[in-house]
């Protein structure tokens, strides 16, 4: 069915449905599993299907909209239903094209427990968006509970991302290396931590930070004493 939403919205929007992207929208069972389908889609820009042209800006807008034309139509019982994990890695995709995708595909989505969006172009929109769904509320993801957003430029995005882990009870795995992560995020980070109890895998290497940030005695501080508090 999300696949014929999909050629609906690509037709919608005036653009060609290719094979490449056909192919990646694929259904993968574990039988481990006692959901009736774990959906797969890996539109990894990396994949040998997406290499040579990888998923465009319209593409994407088609694909969060049959996700989220799928979701409205089983409302509440879709995360009993079935689970989704989304791979978008790798394909240079802009702020603002991330944020629609958020606000269409992932917001309020029981279903969906991963998302990959490493190497893209996330910034300040996107990842206060994607703070918005990991904030305890009507607009969040509860049962997201894997995240990978390395090699995106976050800024100053990644504060209202730091800040939402506070509140959040469902991730697990959260990569954040390489999101040029401001001083003020990792400090919020650190203090989200004290108080979080889910998360088990955290990864903030190498944030980048700009040499006007320099590491003060201030934030050395602060930022020892909520590791050492940190459970």
């Amino acid at each position: 069915r999300l696949i014929l939403r999909f050629q609906e919205r690509c037709k919608a929007l005036s653009i060609p449905v290719r094979d490449a992207v056909i192919s990646q929208l694929g259904v993968r069972k574990d039988s481990r599993s006692s959901h009736n389908g774990d959906i797969h889609f890996n539109l990894n820009g990396t994949s040998k299907p997406l290499y040579a042209h990888r998923i465009t800006e319209k593409e994407l807008d088609a694909f969060g909209n049959a996700i989220g034309q799928l979701l409205s139509s089983v409302k509440d019982v879709a995360g009993s239903l079935f689970t989704i994990s989304v791979d978008l890695s790798f394909n240079n995709l802009p702020d603002s094209n991330v944020s629609r995708f958020i606000d269409t595909a992932v917001k309020g989505n029981q279903a969906i427990v991963s998302l990959d969006l490493a190497g893209n172009n996330i910034g300040h929109e996107g990842g206060t968006k994607i703070a918005d769904v990991l904030t305890v509320g009507p607009s969040s993801a509860p049962n997201l509970r894997k995240l990978n957003l390395s090699g995106n430029p976050l800024g100053t995005g990644s504060l209202p991302l730091a800040q939402s882990l506070q509140s959040n009870k469902s991730l697990v795995e959260l990569d954040a290396a390489n999101t040029d992560m401001t001083l003020d995020a990792v400090i919020a980070l650190c203090t989200s931590l004290h108080t979080n109890t889910t998360l088990r895998i955290l990864n903030i290497s190498k944030p980048l930070l700009p040499p006007s940030l320099a590491l003060s005695n201030a934030h050395a501080s602060h930022l020892g004493q909520m590791l050492e508090a940190n459970p």
